[in-house]
């Protein structure tokens, strides 16, 4: 559901009326809900909740541990090969042994 209603920001700074407030509502708001707008121009504010700011913060820990993941892995596979054979727990053991 989509509600208009007025919206004033936390500081007083600016007040909108009749601001479209996207958000999950399960019927009509009877008392203030709790939204963000990008500034005094908005033309609709979001509502605040865990679920609006669940997908962005998942793909915000995606993006980060995708590269970190990928970094590390790559930083061992060079460290591997670089150092004598077991050193660095590869396998094999003394170079010229087997």
């Amino acid at each position: 559901m989509t509600c208009r209603g007025s919206f004033t920001a936390a500081d007083g700074s600016f007040s909108l009326a009749g601001i479209r407030i996207d958000g999950v509502f399960d019927e009509r708001p009877q008392a203030p809900v709790a939204a963000r707008v990008s500034g005094p121009d908005a033309d609709h504010a979001v509502q605040l909740d865990f679920l609006t700011t669940f997908a962005p913060m998942g793909l915000g820990l995606t993006a980060f541990a995708f590269p970190a993941w990928a970094l590390t892995a790559a930083t061992r596979d060079l460290l591997t090969r670089r150092s004598p054979a077991g050193l660095l727990g590869g396998a094999g053991g003394a170079p010229g042994g087997g």
